[in-house]
């Protein structure tokens, strides 16, 4: 079934630059989450879902069966991992940044 699922996201997508030059980087991570859900509920994972537990299934798979789809995957999940990443550090130096902070009024007697 990983077959089907890996056809979601584009073969050459290994890297966050080139993901986010395609496209818009929400866009890129709703896609490779919906991978990731669909990964997850191939493997018979339920309820919420660890990131961390579908890509070492799917690492697990992509080197056992030697399986380009399940490498193809493993590269994708790889890929989200680090949009997520990305967007974690952009948020941060946003909320450091201190121009970007909100300016309070300070009253002096």
């Amino acid at each position: 079934m990983a077959t089907a699922t890996a056809h979601l996201v584009s073969k050459e997508m290994v890297t966050p630059h080139a993901a986010v030059e395609e496209e818009n980087l929400a866009e890129t991570m709703c896609r490779l989450e919906m991978l990731e859900a669909q990964l997850a509920n191939d493997y018979g994972m339920s309820g919420d879902i660890d990131s961390v537990e579908v890509f070492g299934e799917t690492k697990a798979r992509a080197f056992t069966q030697e399986d380009a789809s399940s490498l193809s995957a493993m590269k994708d999940l790889y890929t989200l991992y680090q949009l997520h990443v990305l967007a974690s550090s952009t948020k941060l130096s946003h909320s450091l940044n201190p121009e970007d902070a909100p300016t309070q009024r300070i009253d002096t007697i």
